[in-house]
């Protein structure tokens, strides 16, 4: 949206909204042979399924003085976003050690979530210097912060519930920066 007050001001507002839903389901089987003897062979099941939106917008102010290429503007930003979702994976895989077939299985529930957001401010000056050529100084300063969730659970053969923490596979991070550039 453009807004202009009077000829030397005016506003120009800019929005936009993503969204966003994915899924994925993969089931793969192999195996691996010398002749007619099985070396290896794996199976496994997976799902993920995610879903999340970014939203962002800017306002931004110019003001054109009356000195030709003489103008001032000044730019605010902002926004979030999410990344939420879970996962499973189910998978077997055996392998020949020394003559004996061996059998592993991993049977595991994973959460993921993310919120993030972000502003600015972005200051431009711009004057006309001789016939030819003009001078530009601009200040920016941006702030971001983002976040992270993610746990995975094995399955718990005691219990029968996804109750073990895989360690390995879970974090939990806060980030923010903040970036200024003239």
């Amino acid at each position: 949206m453009v807004y202009s007050p009077s000829r030397t001001n005016s506003f120009v507002w800019r929005p936009t909204l993503r969204l966003q839903s994915n899924e994925l389901d993969e089931l793969l089987t192999g195996n691996t042979m010398l002749l007619d003897q099985e070396l290896n062979s794996t199976t496994s099941d997976a799902y993920q399924d995610r879903t999340g939106f970014n939203y962002n917008q800017s306002l931004l102010w110019r003001h054109r003085f009356d000195k030709f290429g003489r103008t001032l503007s000044v730019n605010f930003s902002g926004g979030a976003n999410t990344n939420n979702g879970g996962s499973s994976l189910l998978a077997t895989n055996s392998f020949l050690q020394r003559g004996v077939l061996l059998t592993d299985s991993l049977d595991q529930l994973g959460d993921q979530n993310s919120l993030g957001y972000n502003v600015g401010t972005t200051v431009s000056f711009t004057e006309t210097i001789g016939r030819r050529n003009q001078l530009s100084l601009e200040s920016r300063t941006t702030y971001r912060s983002d976040n992270a969730d993610r746990s995975t659970e094995l399955y718990n053969e005691v219990t029968g519930q996804y109750d073990l923490l895989d360690t390995a596979l879970s974090s939990l991070s806060t980030n923010g920066y903040l970036t200024q550039r003239i």
